[in-house]
This record gives C-alpha cells, sequence and structure tokens, in this order.
C-alpha cells in the first residue's frame, strides 16, 4: 500500500529523528502552550456545562471567568514548575507535576468562588463550581495525553530510526546478568547496555559480563549521565528494599531517567 511511497517516508522519518535528537521545545513555549490550553479548555467547559446554548450565559462575565481562572492555574505552573520538564522524556513525576498544580488551582478557585457567594464578591469571582470541576478533569487530561503522546511518538521514530537507548542495569547478580543476556540477545529491544551499578563495594569498579561495575554515586553524576547519555535505569535485584528501591528511583526521577523494573 505504501511501497511507492517508502522512501518518502523514510525520509520524513530520518528528518523527525534529526530534529527530536537536536531539539527539544523550549519551556517557554511549553509554558505558553499550557495557558493557551487553559483557557480555550475553560470556555469549552462553559458551553459544555451550558450543553452549548450560547444565549443561556454571559459570554463577557465567562471570558473574565476564564482569565482569573488562566491567572490561578499560570501561577501554580510556576510553582511546581510543571512545564520545566522535558516533553520527550515525560515521567511519572512529570505527569505528578501537572496533577497537583492542576488539583492545587482547582482548590483556590472553589475557595475563591464560595468565598464570593457568601461575602456578596464582585460576580467575576463567582465562578460555578460545575465549570470548575468539568475543567480541571478536561485540562488535566489534555496536559498529561499531550506530554505522554510526545513522548511516544519520540520512542517510536528513534526506536524505528534503529536509535538506541543508553541504559544502566541496578544489580549485579543472577537476575541483572538474564537481564543483561536478554537485551543483548534481542535486536529489537531498544536499548544499549553502559554498565551495572551495584551497592557491593567488592563490586564497585570491577568487571562483570565484559560489564564495568559503578557505584551507585553516578546516579547522583550530571556529567556522567549526560556524557553518556542514559535514558533508562532498569532495577534488577530481586530482594531490593521498598525503602532502597524509593531512593533509586528517587534518584533517577531528578535527571528525568527512566525507571523500568
Amino acid at each position: 500500500m505504501f511501497g511507492k511511497y517508502s522512501k518518502w517516508i523514510e525520509i520524513l522519518f530520518e528528518f523527525a529523528r534529526i530534529i527530536f535528537k537536536k531539539y527539544s521545545v523550549p519551556r517557554w513555549l511549553v509554558f505558553i502552550n499550557d495557558s493557551v490550553i487553559v483557557f480555550v479548555t475553560f470556555l469549552f467547559a462553559y458551553l459544555l456545562r451550558f450543553n452549548f446554548v450560547l444565549s443561556a450565559f454571559d459570554i463577557n462575565q465567562a471570558i473574565y471567568h476564564a482569565l482569573l481562572t488562566l491567572f490561578v492555574y499560570t501561577s501554580f505552573s510556576l510553582i511546581f514548575k510543571s512545564f520545566s520538564g522535558l516533553i520527550r522524556h515525560t515521567t511519572i513525576k512529570d505527569i505528578f507535576k501537572v496533577v497537583s498544580s492542576n488539583t492545587s488551582s482547582l482548590a483556590v478557585l472553589i475557595s475563591i468562588s464560595l468565598l464570593s457567594r457568601n461575602y456578596n464578591w464582585n460576580g467575576v469571582f463567582i465562578i460555578p463550581i460545575s465549570i470548575l470541576v468539568i475543567h480541571y478533569s478536561i485540562i488535566s487530561l489534555i496536559l498529561s495525553l499531550v506530554r505522554v503522546l510526545i513522548k511516544m511518538t519520540f520512542e517510536f521514530i528513534t526506536i524505528s530510526s534503529g536509535e538506541k537507548k543508553n541504559i544502566l542495569i541496578f544489580g549485579a547478580g543472577a537476575m541483572a546478568i538474564i537481564v543483561k543476556q536478554i537485551i543483548q540477545t534481542d535486536s529489537n529491544s531498544g536499548y544499549r547496555i553502559m554498565g551495572l551499578i551495584d551497592d557491593d563495594k567488592k563490586l564497585q569498579g570491577k568487571e562483570m559480563e565484559g560489564m564495568h561495575v559503578y557505584s551507585p554515586r553516578i546516579l547522583r553524576s550530571l556529567e556522567f549521565l549526560e556524557k553518556n547519555s542514559i535514558k533508562v535505569i532498569i532495577i534488577a535485584v530481586h530482594d531490593l528494599s521498598p525503602n532502597r528501591k524509593s531512593e533509586l528511583i528517587q534518584m533517577a526521577l531528578v535527571h528525568n531517567l527512566e525507571v523500568l523494573e
């Protein structure tokens, strides 16, 4: 079906791969994009609430409400820095920031609306609770979905082009060796192992199965991670304590590394 267009498809894939590799979306652009989505989806929530009947509400007041909502949402976006992560490497931490920012905004806006009703403030501050809830649901879904879709697109393009992600395996025992062998024997895995990590000081600095064993301290070294283009950490220790696993995940998320188990 795509036979005669295969050459052009390959060219487009290669172009997209180069763009994704060389450039990342500026944080200010992510912030502006998120802000526009907040404003537009609020007006959509208004229309949805009134069954798309424009005569059922005051359009000017809806715009004022949208501007107030935009101000609150952008303020919490700056506080939580929900726009600061690399979109193409979105992690659970990034999604959590978005949801936390949106939830805080919803709580403040509901509080403002309730106080306005009780103290007879200007109607600009009295936003229907139902609209706030509808908007919160839509905006949380859209902002999270956009980030995930961009990440999936990036991964699809890079893997389709044969580009592999550089990874580190936490563990130097039997389970880690099995994981290493599975990855190395699977040509479609999309991963390139750059080394092993282990808490055992006796193993650190040595070679195991042709792989260098590092100290967990390298997860705190941005210079090492960037120099080796590390993208993923695979935890391959079956008896790792919950506390230790949590520490490793936190160290990885600081540098936007993906964690797999």
